[in-house]
């Protein structure tokens, strides 16, 4: 780490090798190497386990969750919106 910060700080490049492989062909070696019904069973099982309705988030907050969306938005040009925490963004 201290060797990567070094060159950073000095504008040298990373002292790190090349990574030989990078994620994309790694997926593209791995979809290759399943045979066809197996890489089928696997995306069938990961489209049953991610598909349908997500959980809403069970998150700690300061105040109660609305029981659903409100339309309070407002569209504006980017040069006459107000900037976060001014007064007009507060509710």
């Amino acid at each position: 780490l201290g060797a990567l910060y070094g060159a950073f700080l000095h504008g040298l490049p990373s002292p790190l090798p090349d990574v030989p492989m990078q994620y994309a062909d790694f997926a593209d070696w791995q979809r290759d190497s399943l045979r066809e019904e197996l890489l089928q069973n696997e995306l069938a099982y990961w489209r049953r386990q991610l598909g349908g309705q997500l959980p809403a988030p069970s998150l700690p907050t300061d105040r109660p969750r609305a029981g659903g969306a409100a339309a309070r938005g407002r569209r504006c040009a980017a040069a006459s919106c107000p900037g976060p925490g001014s007064d007009e963004t507060r509710s």
